[in-house]
């Protein structure tokens, strides 16, 4: 797989692109018969490829083989507990993100102008207002994937975007920081922000700033 590599506060990135038919990425997957009972559940071709993907992307960011569990609420965990981890696919992307300390979240999507259609649900009245004075989707873009990054550090906490989650005023920019009210937590998140003419990408450690 073709891959990149980021690091943000103590933290690893890797991103990549999908290629390989399963049989390519079954090889690649070191451990696979940890796995092999799991796997063989899966029925759909485009998920087992997520599956294999993102265990080959967090077995190359611990720099040793690690198995991938899921709590109750099906968050990703290593069996071990040696590193936080998050998650996350779009299409032929695949994304994860490790902290030997801190919780994180991670959250890529292929860009469309779609998700306006449907901005009414994750943004409240502030939120739509501020970025209805935008001439395209970019930010409303990296706030769907800052709710959802914040999802996946707090979880079902945060279930309802719109009431739980405020995006504050940030600059456009390929790519940048902004910070995230958990209301509900009376906390402000700080997330990074990539943005590209293909995906967005929004990522976080679970450093808090308390008001």
């Amino acid at each position: 797989m073709k891959t990149e590599k980021l690091t943000y506060q103590n933290s690893t990135i890797l991103i990549s692109v999908m290629e390989e038919d399963i049989e390519a990425l079954t090889r690649q997957l070191d451990n696979f018969e940890e796995y092999r009972e799991e796997f063989c559940q899966l029925k759909n071709e485009k998920r087992k490829r997520e599956f294999l993907s993102a265990r080959i992307l967090l077995n190359q960011a611990a720099g040793c083989q690690v198995k991938v569990n899921y709590d109750a609420n099906r968050k990703p965990y290593l069996e071990d507990n040696s590193l936080h981890i998050s998650i996350t696919h779009s299409k032929n992307y695949a994304a994860v993100i490790i902290h030997p300390e801190f919780p994180v979240g991670i959250d890529l999507e292929i860009r469309t102008e779609k998700v306006k259609t449907v901005s009414k649900r994750f943004l409240n009245e502030s939120e739509q207002i501020l970025f209805s004075k935008e001439t395209n989707t970019a930010k409303v873009e990296i706030a769907w994937s800052a709710k959802e990054t914040l999802y996946k550090i707090i979880g079902n906490e945060v279930r309802d975007f719109a009431a739980t989650l405020e995006i504050l005023p940030f600059a456009l920019n390929d790519s940048g920081t902004l910070h995230v009210l958990h209301k509900t937590g009376s906390r402000i998140y700080k997330l990074y922000y990539l943005q590209n003419e293909i995906f967005t990408l929004v990522f976080g450690v679970d450093k808090k700033i308390s008001l």
